[in-house]
């Protein structure tokens, strides 16, 4: 029997490989060989970041990685799994002083498999494999996208023609068109739910509908369209003749039927949202994102802008599209899932889970965006607020009234703040007399006066936001580890709250602060490790908490009682290298009550100055942020080198793991692989966002 992997239909489209290697020879093997089995090979050869940054923006079946000069495989894995084609296979070529106890780890960091050129036979048949698989990927992907063009045009022309149209599932009735529904007599969607297809057309020539029905359920199209002679009093068609048509239906098992009709008496009668005088439906989208991605618990998610009249008064009709491409983007970023928009006020997410808990985790997930949110389009922010609800739903969306109820149990079911266990936990335990009371020496501090009283409002009305930012972990052994900034909306402008001058003149508040968003982000962490067990919060504080809370060992403590994870050590509280050198002497014992309790140390603005060497000789720092104008030098061949050479002297002195921060585009995130960092940070990977999502998981 012959092996489907070698079937020649693969050698009939162009085989695209990209080849990393800095081995012409290995190149020109590779493509000799599946020239000579009659492949048509399309190859390019690199071995640089450079390079490859720029041909990841084009299509390719497989890449093959041997050695380069600036790019390790690791890095390779990383880019790919950012780009357009996050699934693009990555073989490995030869690699040096390799142990076949290592292939599980190759693998395990995403390598799809290993091969010796040294035997051509078998590299081949492993190539083909993989280029079978890749193959496989593009075409349900393709597939998928044609599908839903199909489906839209279907629906599309159903309504411009007044066809009635049908969901047909194994024989019965469940979905209808109102133009179906008009055409034999019903009144409402429910009343055809679950009546056979032959009570509801009586076809004359009974057994010879049965026999083209039947080939048409077993997905042969090839005479789906004829005439039928219905006996049904109700049918509303001239002499009872239908002329119908059976198509694909993307429902499991299910095919539509499609009946032309001059009958536009449903037009006036339907019901739901339409989207211009097209009325597509919308559910059907949520409907393929769970047939193809099919969960044990699913809901629909609502998203409502509360402050929409407000917000585009003075936007023209251009301004007002992209506005609403904005919003959708952002509900987009933050849900994770499929997001429609119904009306131009109206969102709706899809949230999917394997269980109750995990869903209900996420769910709980998104309550931080009920919070006012910055939105930054045509270069102005605009500050937009939402109203979130949900419905929980069990199997497809079985028709628009179904689709409506959702919509407004949704809108009658808010999601809200829940009063987790982190909330008894208040900010008691400060000493006033240890903090100077808020000083205002003149006119001249005005603003400095406004920014403290609106602090002292967002901690009263829980309006402070929390930014959730994923690092990218080089050893693959921590992947869900997250730092956590802080920050509030102040004259339509984000103000982050870490090492804000300000707090310096009312210290109390500057320790509140601090407090609240221990507590905050704690509360996040207690719902996110439903999902992710393993996660860590790098949480960024201010030196004040340290220097005049009495009470924090005793806060931090009563927060891992909550977590109840400390052997992980899902804390990491984060300061200033700066204000840790200046007190070093007052903060030392108390980071060493905190290490105790459970608690890592982590510093900020590593590398600003020689200072910062004395914190390496230190025991207590267990992380080292590098100070984000360091990134500025990954752009620049010589500063690189320079930074390299500066990080390769921090770990002469100490082997401690570092975070190299602000890697906002490839090129940063790629040249970052060249510093002895152990975590990348920055948009490339994740954005900042106001809840946690594990931006590994698409």
């Amino acid at each position: 029997m012959r092996n489907a992997f070698l079937s020649n239909k693969l050698k009939q489209i162009k085989t695209r490989l990209l080849i990393i290697d800095d081995n012409q020879i290995r190149y020109n093997q590779i493509v000799d060989l599946l020239t000579s089995k009659g492949h048509q090979v399309d190859a390019f050869l690199l071995d640089d970041i450079k390079s490859f940054e720029k041909q990841l923006h084009t299509h390719w079946d497989v890449v093959l990685f041997g050695r380069a000069y600036d790019l390790k495989f690791e890095q390779a894995l990383a880019l790919i799994h950012a780009s357009n084609q996050p699934q693009l296979p990555l073989l490995l070529l030869n690699p040096e002083d390799y142990q076949p106890s290592q292939y599980l780890n190759y693998i395990n960091k995403g390598v799809y498999d290993l091969f010796n050129l040294d035997y051509p036979d078998r590299f081949y048949i492993g190539l083909v494999r993989t280029l079978s698989y890749s193959r496989s990927l593009q075409a349900q992907q393709h597939l998928l996208k044609e599908l839903e063009i199909a489906e839209t045009h279907i629906q599309t022309h159903a309504h411009d023609t007044h066809k009635a149209v049908a969901v047909i599932q194994e024989g019965i009735h469940i979905k209808a068109n109102p133009e179906y529904l008009a055409l034999f007599g019903f009144k409402k969607e429910e009343e055809i739910f679950g009546l056979p297809l032959l009570d509801v057309l009586q076809p004359e020539q009974l057994q010879d509908f049965k026999q083209r029905f039947k080939r048409i359920t077993q997905r042969n199209f090839d005479q789906a369209r004829f005439e039928v002679k219905s006996l049904n009093p109700n049918a509303q068609s001239k002499g009872n003749l239908l002329r119908v048509e059976f198509l694909p239906d993307n429902a499991q098992d299910a095919v539509q039927i499609s009946i032309e009709t001059d009958n536009p008496q449903a037009n006036s009668g339907k019901t739901g949202v339409e989207t211009g005088s097209n009325p597509v439906r919308l559910y059907e989208q949520f409907n393929r994102k769970m047939l193809n991605e099919p969960a044990n618990k699913n809901a629909v998610v609502i998203f409502l802008l509360t402050d929409f009249h407000e917000q585009i008064a003075k936007l023209n009709q251009v301004q007002t599209s992209e506005y609403l491409k904005a919003v959708q983007g952002f509900i987009q970023e933050h849900a994770h899932n499929t997001v429609i928009k119904v009306t131009p006020a109206l969102f709706i997410g899809l949230c999917q889970a394997a269980n109750e808990d995990l869903l209900h985790s996420k769910l709980q997930g998104l309550t931080p965006l009920l919070k006012p949110q910055l939105l930054e389009f045509n270069s102005e922010n605009y500050s937009v607020q939402f109203t979130i609800g949900y419905s929980e739903i069990e199997g497809a969306i079985q028709g628009q009234e179904q689709f409506d109820f959702l919509i407004t149990q949704g809108l009658s079911h808010p999601l809200q703040h829940e009063k987790a266990k982190a909330n008894e936990i208040k900010f008691s335990g400060f000493d006033s007399d240890e903090a100077p009371a808020t000083l205002m020496l003149g006119a001249q501090l005005d603003r400095e006066h406004m920014l403290l009283t609106e602090l002292h409002r967002a901690i009263e009305q829980n309006t402070i936001h929390l930014k959730y930012q994923q690092l990218y972990d080089k050893q693959d052994t921590e992947p869900y580890i997250y730092e956590v900034t802080s920050g509030v909306i102040f004259d339509k402008q984000w103000l982050a709250l870490e090492d804000l001058t300000e707090l310096n003149s009312d210290v109390e508040l500057a320790v509140k602060l601090d407090r609240w968003i221990l507590v905050e982000a704690s509360k996040q962490l207690y719902n996110f490790i439903t999902q992710y067990p393993n996660t860590k919060l790098i949480i960024n504080l201010n030196i004040h908490v340290l220097l005049h809370d009495k009470q924090i060992v005793n806060l931090v403590e009563k927060l891992f009682s909550i977590i109840r994870n400390t052997r992980n050590h899902p804390l990491i509280l984060q300061f200033s290298a700066p204000d840790i050198i200046q007190h070093a002497e007052r903060v030392t014992p108390v980071l060493q009550q905190l290490r105790i309790q459970g608690a890592l140390i982590s510093v900020r603005h590593f590398g600003v100055d020689d200072q910062c060497m004395s914190l390496l000789s230190r025991d207590d720092i267990d992380l080292y942020r590098l100070d984000s104008k360091l990134t500025n030098s990954l752009d620049d061949d010589k500063e690189l080198t320079e930074l390299q050479l500066q990080v390769q002297k921090y770990k002469e002195i100490a082997e401690v793991d570092m975070i190299l921060p602000m890697l906002n585009n490839m090129n940063s995130f790629a040249n970052a692989w060249n510093i002895d960092a152990r975590y990348l940070q920055g948009d490339y990977f994740q954005k900042k966002l106001d809840h946690l999502i594990d931006g590994q998981d698409q």
